[in-house]
């Protein structure tokens, strides 16, 4: 493997890529390098063989940072991936089976490996695979057997089939807050704010983008193992059955480093921001808002509450528009990577962020009135209770308190239904 292979990659950020060395120390099987950017640096590992290389396989599977089962390629049809063909085989067992055989160029903290531990039956995960300093290396992972659920939206859409569509969003949306709740249970830690909202930042300036967004996350919105690589593609169709494959940390998360533990809603926010951009293309944006309302009714009836409930979901308290925001910087740093034209529906979406934040600031006027007017209510109260007993202390506090809790309804009838922040 040489650079010129690397940087002929079709996730190579050529746009961005200020140089790239070679490395002495690397896993067995691959060779290292250090690729430098705009954007910082990071390490990559490129493999010096093929799985049907009979000598390369057997080397990186008896490596001691192997982890669960390697299947015999004995007699194996191996050939790349026609959808990716970076590094990435589909093998056909002699047996029948097929498997994903994918090397990752670059790898934070072994993602793969975590889903692949939570013994999730909706997941696609890897049953084996190559970790070194605790990254995932390579990964073994079922192959799809059924339709990613853009190919099926797209003749459901031909067909013009809306129920239809409705009825596939909500079988999403009902899978999805299964995983959650798998997730939610190996793995549930307090919400860590700063650290997300500290990424959004990081993001808005290496784009340059017009638009500054924070939330004060809702407190029931705490962080677990999240997929990471969540999109409509992934999302496997096969009959009544759904599977989330993809389950592996594709290179841009190497470079831009989503943090390790983020709320469950990240995942939800990313199969809107796909659902939004593969109706987009097709010109069926009408069929968004139903399709969205009925993923979020899945997703409620079957989340865990701390991603489910109101508070978790509250646009004012950034909900799952925080994290759609999240996806389509996303989009836009990665075009921007690769020297691409910005995605017209990322740009359109972001286009009303600043309408949608101008919004929610006349509305925290009714928060602040509503509690500063309650204060007043408990205060006369409080002056009622130890001063006497003074009846004009009660003639203040009581419509005070309900001027406050009626501010404050105010408030929060005005927030954006989560399933169309935007």
């Amino acid at each position: 493997m040489d650079e010129a292979q690397i940087t002929a990659a079709s996730w190579y950020p050529k746009a961005i890529a200020t140089g790239l060395r070679s490395k002495d120390e690397a896993p067995t099987g691959f060779a290292a390098y250090r690729l430098s950017t705009r954007w910082g640096s990071l390490d990559l590992f490129a493999p010096l063989g093929v799985p049907n290389d009979d000598d390369w396989w057997s080397q990186v599977t008896t490596d001691a940072g192997w982890w669960g089962n390697a299947p015999d390629l004995s007699g194996a049809e191996i050939s790349p991936l026609a959808s990716d063909a970076d590094w990435a085989w589909l093998a056909k067992l002699a047996s029948g089976e097929e498997y994903e055989i994918r090397c990752l160029p670059s790898d934070e903290h072994g993602n793969g490996r975590l889903l692949a531990e939570l013994d999730c039956p909706l997941l696609r995960s890897a049953i084996g695979g190559l970790q070194y300093h605790g990254c995932d290396i390579i990964l073994i992972m079922p192959a799809m057997t059924g339709n990613g659920a853009d190919v099926v939206i797209s003749e459901l859409v031909a067909a013009e089939d809306g129920d239809s569509l409705n009825s596939l969003a909500e079988k999403i949306g009902i899978a999805l807050g299964q995983f959650a709740a798998v997730a939610g249970t190996a793995q549930r830690l307090p919400y860590t704010q700063r650290v997300w909202n500290d990424r959004l930042k990081k993001i808005e300036d290496l784009t340059k983008v017009n638009t500054l967004w924070r939330a004060p996350h809702s407190a029931d919105s705490s962080g677990t193992i999240t997929h990471r690589n969540m999109g409509l593609s992934i999302v496997e169709i096969d009959g009544e059955k759904i599977h989330f494959a993809g389950c592996y940390d594709d290179f841009f998360n190497g470079l831009l480093k989503p943090a390790k533990i983020n709320p469950a809603l990240r995942d939800l926010g990313a199969v809107f921001t796909s659902l939004g951009q593969h109706l987009s293309q097709l010109g069926a944006g009408h069929y968004e808002p139903g399709m969205r309302a009925a993923l979020l009714t899945g997703w409620k009836g079957t989340a865990p509450v701390r991603w489910s409930s109101r508070s978790s979901l509250d646009t004012h308290l950034g909900g799952v528009a925080i994290w759609e925001y999240e996806q389509h910087l996303q989009a836009i740093a990665w075009s921007q990577a690769l020297g691409e034209k910005t995605p017209s529906h990322s740009k359109d979406w972001l286009g009303r962020v600043s309408r949608v934040q101008a919004e929610m600031f006349v509305d925290r006027i009714w928060s602040v009135a509503g509690l500063s007017t309650f204060v007043v209510g408990l205060w006369f109260s409080l002056s009622f209770i130890f001063s006497g007993f003074d009846p004009n202390d009660l003639l203040i506090a009581f419509p005070a308190m309900l001027i406050g809790w009626l501010f404050k309804w105010k408030y929060n009838s005005r927030a954006r239904p989560p399933e169309r922040p935007i």
